[in-house]
């Protein structure tokens, strides 16, 4: 130590030996902790990014709820678990009605929205013990595990329907909403996830088919009702494809003149199996479906194909009239529909007439009256059908830019039996004359009806007592007889045609 100190070089030395040692030993001991942080924070991002990609797997990105994935698994876990004990179980499908009218009338970005918000009020309902979950589009679902499931249920559904009788806003528009829920419960319906989701879905689809707005609890019959739905789902998407639909005409008549001065254009489904199938058997599922807007399409270009047909018919043609769905009608596309079927086929839009219920027109009644404007300007004629079912307002009448009323058949069906309906036929005829509208009554069956509606001073029918729903080639030729063009001549004609073609 002596020679290190007396020796200023080899102090100098030793002394930098030292502090580098320090300094190694130092550096050393700081590597190691940034590594261990680096460690830490290497796994809490992982473990982070983890429960996010857990998160995103198992939920649904809009509403933020349980997804499909994450519902059959607490389902699975509920059904098998050691502490299920006595207890039941419910599980609900919940359906958002009319969902698919709101997406075509206000586009996605509203319809996301509107997802969004009834998901919001749904989760206000639920008890902390409840798993409500989005498995579809707008489908929802709700699983219930308690002792007395059945009861909850019934009251945490009904609650559902209750938050949605208040209107949603979503960007700026006000739209309403409602539910159809169906409910199955375990053991009762069934013991297996798969087939208890099933029993609730048919349970859901019976509510819908029944109005919609509702609840029911699964029964038997439901199952088979669901299966015949989906295999006529399954058959209308093939007809739809395999082009098995025709369009049948069954004309309008003039009261004063008796000259057909339209023809209602009636869809008709060519089944191979079971013949012709009438609209009423397959139209509220292709709007349910959403079918209804590529079948309305065709209807409207095949109508306008052969509108060329009946010019040589009559001396200033007939106007053909084509019945609008309310999705049809609210659909972005309709104008611009309408617009190609025309330019499509070279026919004037004055031969085309639109029939739409009371209740499509007063969905939005400002919204309507700006597309009925459209529609008028090009020429096309606007007819509100089964007048006397809905609104039935002089105050909207003024409002919307139409030119006929069809009285409803109820009330000419039995009109001469039955002073009321002639008095409710009476104000119809004065109300609309009152404000330049004409009056067509369908649904007329024999002599009496037409000599009473015609003392009500109507202005067009329709019915089976002229002719029933026929082909374009038939309907010509029945036109086309002797005497066609007299005022007893074209009913004459037309009567013993269709009884002989009936035959």
């Amino acid at each position: 130590m002596n020679l290190l100190v007396a020796d200023p070089s080899v102090a100098a030395l030793a002394a930098a030996l030292l502090i580098a040692g320090a300094g190694f030993a130092i550096g050393n001991w700081t590597g190691s902790c940034r590594l261990r942080e680096y460690a830490r924070r290497s796994r809490r991002d992982l473990d982070e990014a983890h429960a996010r990609l857990h998160h995103i797997a198992t939920h649904d990105p809009l509403t933020g709820l349980p997804n499909r994935n994450l519902l059959k698994d607490r389902l699975s876990h509920a059904l098998t678990s050691d502490q299920h004990g006595g207890r039941t179980i419910a599980l609900a499908a919940i359906d958002l009605d009319r969902f698919s009218a709101i997406n075509h009338s206000y586009g996605h970005g509203v319809g996301d929205g509107v997802l969004a918000e009834i998901a919001h009020r749904l989760e206000s309902t639920l008890w902390h013990t409840h798993t409500l979950a989005r498995v579809g589009g707008d489908s929802f679902a709700l699983l219930i595990e308690s002792v007395s499931a059945r009861m909850e249920a019934h009251a945490v559904t009904s609650a559902m329907l209750s938050v949605l009788e208040r209107p949603l806003i979503v960007n700026g528009e006000e739209i309403r909403a409602r539910l159809s829920v169906g409910v199955s419960i375990c053991p009762d319906d069934a013991k297996r996830g798969d087939d208890l989701l099933a029993h609730a879905e048919a349970a859901m689809v019976a509510a819908k088919r029944s109005g919609g707005g509702r609840v029911l609890f699964f029964e038997p019959s439901m199952s088979d009702s669901m299966q015949e739905r989906l295999a006529l789902e399954n058959e209308l998407r093939r007809a739809l494809a395999a082009r098995e639909f025709e369009i049948h005409y069954q004309p309008q008549l003039s009261l004063r003149s008796g000259r057909v001065v339209a023809v209602e254009a009636l869809l008709r489904w060519r089944h191979p199996v079971k013949g012709l199938i009438t609209p009423g058997s397959f139209i509220p599922l292709a709007e349910q479906t959403g079918l209804i807007i590529p079948l309305g399409e065709w209807v409207l270009h095949e109508v306008c194909r052969q509108a060329p047909a009946w010019l040589p018919v009559t001396e200033s043609g007939v106007r053909i009239a084509i019945n609008l769905s309310a999705m049809q009608f609210r659909h972005q596309n309709v104008l611009d529909t309408i617009l190609s079927a025309l330019d499509g086929t070279g026919v004037d839009a004055g031969m085309l007439e639109l029939e739409l219920t009371e209740s499509t027109l007063m969905l939005d009644p400002d919204r309507s009256a700006a597309a009925l404007k459209e529609l008028r300007a090009l020429g096309i004629t606007i007819a509100i059908d089964d007048f006397g079912t809905g609104y039935s307002s002089l105050s909207y009448l003024r409002r919307l830019p139409i030119d006929k009323l069809k009285i409803d058949r109820s009330f000419v069906r039995d009109l001469t039996g039955n002073d009321t309906d002639e008095s409710i036929i009476r104000a119809i005829v004065s109300l609309a004359h009152s404000v330049g509208l004409q009056v067509v009554a369908e649904g007329v069956e024999t002599r009496e009806q037409l000599e009473r509606i015609r003392s009500l001073d109507c202005d067009q029918w329709q019915g089976y007592y002229c002719c029933q729903p026929q082909p374009l080639e038939r309907l010509r030729e029945i036109l086309e007889e002797r005497g066609a063009n007299s005022r007893t001549g074209i009913v004459a004609a037309l009567t013993r045609a269709s009884r002989r073609l009936s035959q």
